[in-house]
């Protein structure tokens, strides 16, 4: 059996339209679930949508005013 201590983590950040962030997420040992392209339409420069679902074991979220909260597991692991 393989096993790894190592965590791996994703950042994702919410800003203003000025720039500024408002929160912070990081997700700790995340993994994608599912990905989502849409309808690709390759003879049009229009934007395209992306949809995906990650789960994680847990996170911690970063707000502008500096208070940092932690959530707990994601659901599939309890």
């Amino acid at each position: 059996m393989l096993c790894s201590t190592r965590k791996t983590q994703i950042t994702l950040r919410q800003i203003n339209r000025d720039g500024l962030m408002v929160e912070e997420w990081i997700l700790v040992n995340p993994f994608f679930e599912s990905v989502d392209f849409g309808e690709m339409d390759y003879s049009s420069e229009s934007l395209s949508e992306v949809s995906v679902t990650i789960r994680y074991d847990h996170a911690v979220v970063n707000f502008a005013n500096g208070v940092p909260t932690s959530t707990g597991p994601s659901s599939f692991l309890q």
